[in-house]
């Protein structure tokens, strides 16, 4: 298969991934309230939803239970492609230093203009995301809605800034390790 193709594959793979570990991780570490607790531990299928929601929460709670069960298959299989592709090339380490430092500056000047875009534009890409994920409607709630209350849009921009944040470092991480395999190589 032509390198072209594969650093490609490779690069969109560890962006993914990137953004799917720091999406894990900041979730799991994330400071949370019980309820936050509760209802999360719920959609990781750790636990029952509290019954307080309304049956319109609780069928948005449902759909975003499934969008994050294809999440977790989609966070494996990136995962699975990156073992295999840098498994393939361990001994061919001026390709694995190319697919690291090509996939490292994919990710930053992604997760870069993902993060610029949510500093700037946090209230329309959160309707976009939810307009492409849950096209059925059922994610708009009042104000005072117990969803709202527990969930409300300065906890999604803090876990945005979190996720963006960590999977800009993490491939600033893998850059440095690509500049490093090129030093020791030459």
């Amino acid at each position: 298969m032509d390198k072209k193709v594969i650093r490609t594959v490779f690069s969109l793979f560890l962006v993914i991934f990137l953004l799917l570990f720091s999406y894990t991780t900041t979730v799991f570490f994330i400071e949370k309230t019980p309820s936050q607790q509760q209802t999360i531990d719920y959609l990781y299928g750790r636990g029952e939803l509290p019954s307080d929601y309304t049956a319109l929460e609780k069928s948005h709670l449902e759909d975003v239970k499934n969008v994050m069960k294809y999440t977790d298959y989609l966070f494996y299989i990136s995962l699975a492609i990156i073992t295999l592709l840098l498994t393939y090339f361990r001994k061919d380490k001026q390709e694995l230093h190319h697919l690291l430092w090509i996939g490292s500056m994919s990710t930053m000047v992604s997760v870069a203009l993902i993060l610029l875009l949510a500093l700037l534009f946090f209230d329309q890409l959160f309707t976009a995301f939810h307009l492409l994920f849950f096209p059925q409607g059922n994610w708009t709630f009042p104000y005072n809605s117990l969803l709202i209350r527990t969930f409300p849009l300065q906890f999604f921009m803090k876990i945005g800034r979190m996720i963006f944040m960590e999977a800009l470092g993490i491939g600033v991480i893998v850059f440095l390790i690509s500049r490093r395999m090129k030093q020791l190589k030459s």
